[in-house]
């Protein structure tokens, strides 16, 4: 039962093995848009009701430790089509509206990549590599 051991929570939220720091951050992002109702009704679900979580805050840190993967979060009932897509949207990703779910959870999946962060961090220019160098030189 976990009553007052924010800090304790915390700790095993910051050590899930199965949830990259990125996949952590999205789907937090995600689950602060449910209703606190939903929250913890996630949460009695994924823990199978083995963990009393006293507010919503417990209740997202719970989910998050215990989901054993972003996929398999995003895939629960509670875990709605429009909170995704809401999500994806705040985040700059063009989705159609008409998108399904499992369109949504693949499109949150691959932001979430390693891979694809990698490419962004490659994407971005630095003043080393820019082409567009002007060099006035004047001679006496």
């Amino acid at each position: 039962m976990i009553c007052g051991r924010t800090q304790q929570t915390n700790e095993i939220f910051e050590k899930m093995p199965g949830l990259s720091k990125t996949e952590r951050i999205g789907l937090k992002q995600i689950l602060n848009s449910m209703t606190a109702e939903d929250l913890m009704s996630l949460s009695d679900t994924v823990t199978n009701k083995l963990i009393v979580v006293e507010n919503v805050t417990e209740a997202t840190e719970t989910i998050i430790s215990f989901s054993k993967n972003a996929e398999e979060l995003l895939r629960r009932r509670k875990v709605q089509r429009d909170l995704i897509f809401k999500y994806l949207v705040k985040e700059g990703v063009t989705m159609s509206p008409n998108s399904e779910k499992h369109q949504l959870v693949k499109r949150a999946l691959e932001l979430w990549s390693p891979i694809k962060a990698e490419k962004d961090k490659l994407q971005q220019p630095t003043t080393s590599d820019s082409t567009d160098v002007k060099v006035d030189v004047k001679f006496d």
